[in-house]
């Protein structure tokens, strides 16, 4: 907090930032437990997608173009299961600067989009499944 009282920039910053995150706050998980945890769980789901993204970014170092393109859908898929907030260029970013992953903001925009296409399309699936049980 500031000498006022209230929570400084960086402060709210970071609240803002946790916010956005939601579920993907999960990054925070020790390098330990992102090893350990079940591929199931939001740490586990954060593992995998950290896993992905470093394939990736094999796979372009290698010139391996659809090795690349697999690896980038499959990072934005796991980062869709462990989403529950909307997924945006600065929440991928933010994710990334958690997890310790460096990665370009054309490849931040591109793991959104693919991320939110993927959360859209469960989004539909989940819906007809619930009229069909009706």
């Amino acid at each position: 907090m500031d000498s006022d009282g209230g929570h400084s920039a960086s402060q709210s910053g970071r609240g803002s930032t946790a916010s956005t995150l939601g579920s993907l706050n999960a990054g925070h998980a020790s390098v330990t437990a992102l090893a350990h945890a079940s591929p199931n769980s939001r740490v586990g789901e954060l593992a995998t997608y950290k896993s992905d993204l470093a394939a990736f970014k094999a796979a372009l170092a290698s010139n391996d173009p659809i090795a690349a393109r697999n690896d980038l859908a499959a990072a934005a898929q796991a980062l869709a299961m462990a989403a529950n907030k909307t997924v945006t260029a600065d929440t991928v970013a933010a994710l990334n600067k958690e997890l310790g992953i460096s990665a370009s903001t054309a490849t931040d925009t591109r793991i959104a989009q693919l991320a939110e296409a993927t959360r859209q399309q469960q989004r539909i699936a989940d819906r007809k499944e619930e009229l069909a049980n009706r």
